[in-house]
Formats: structure tokens, sequence, C-alpha cells
């Protein structure tokens, strides 16, 4: 599958560089959406997972503030994704999330936008590598119940994507004291 090493190659900038690179990282969220789209649509042929890709980049560079609203919505759907993996799976509540992240991105953009490229991109890293072992089911159910682990890996991730972004990772790898 051709979609999971794009995934993984996403989620490592996402991550780390998801607010310093945003124009570039929407583009490049819309190529996968759009990728992930012509997937499904032409049942995996390559011409259509790059057409739909160079559709969906065109798409969310063109609409920024939907982009960041999007953005916003995806920390709100990560969210429900684990919480449903302690139980709490809840159509209802992944939708308010989803809007709730949404709205918060718009008016916190830079802090709600670090957060979540940092835990979609560290989310992405981790259920990519979980992929590339075998398990492809991971795309299709995202909620964790049976992978405790991969929740744990996938925030301590999201915090070293978080520290990366706003600068401090250096200053905290370089001065032990």
């Amino acid at each position: 599958m051709l979609i999971v090493p794009i995934s993984f190659i996403i989620g490592i900038v996402y991550c780390f560089f998801g607010f310093r690179l945003f124009k570039i990282i929407v583009g490049l969220m819309g190529f996968g959406l759009g990728a992930a789209l012509g997937n499904l649509i032409t049942k995996g042929d390559p011409a259509g997972l790059f057409i739909g890709g160079v559709i969906g980049s065109i798409l969310t560079i063109t609409f920024l503030p939907v982009a960041i609203f999007v953005t916003g919505a995806i920390l709100g759907g990560l969210i429900s994704v684990f919480l449903g993996s302690i139980g709490l799976n809840n159509t209802i509540f992944t939708i308010i999330f989803a809007i709730g992240g949404g709205i918060l991105a718009l008016i916190l953009k830079k802090f709600i936008l670090i957060i979540s490229t940092s835990f979609s991109g560290a989310y992405l890293i981790i259920i990519s590598l979980e992929a590339l072992s075998g398990n492809y089911n991971i795309y299709f159910n995202p909620y964790l119940q049976d992978k405790p682990i991969i929740i744990f890996i996938t925030l301590i991730l999201g915090f070293i994507g978080i520290l990366n972004q706003y600068g401090k990772l250096n200053s905290i790898l370089i001065q032990p004291f």
C-alpha cells in the first residue's frame, strides 16, 4: 500500500515542523486527503492517488481559513479517538470535539495549530509504523482499545513535537541544568 509510507512521511513533517511549514503542510494535508479519496475512488490505481492528491492540495491551499479550521477539527477528532479508546466512543462526541477544535483553531491559531499538528503527526507516524508491521486494520478502526502502548507512544511523540515546534527541544537537549 503506497498510502502507508506517504502517511509516515507526512506524519514526521506534520509532527515536528507543522506550524513553521503550515502552508506546505496544508498542501501535504490536502494531498494526503485527496490521495486517500483518489485511492478509494479508483480502487488503488496510482494515477487516481496522484490526481486526487494534486486536487486536494490545490483546494486546501486556496481555502486556508478552512484548512485552519480543519486542522483544529483534526485535533478534536483525535481527542475523540483517544476517548473512544477508553470506551467513550460516540459519534456525537466526535462531532462536538471536531467542531470545538476547529473553532478554537480559528481563535487561538498558533497554539492550537502547534498542538494539533504535533499530535496528529505523531498519530500518523505511529499508525503508519503499525500498518508497516502488517496491521492495515489500524487505518479503518482508529479506536485503540487493545493497543494502549500506541496511545502512550503517540502522546510522548506529540509532546516532543510540541517542544520542537516551540523551539524548546534544542535548549532542553543542549542545557542539562
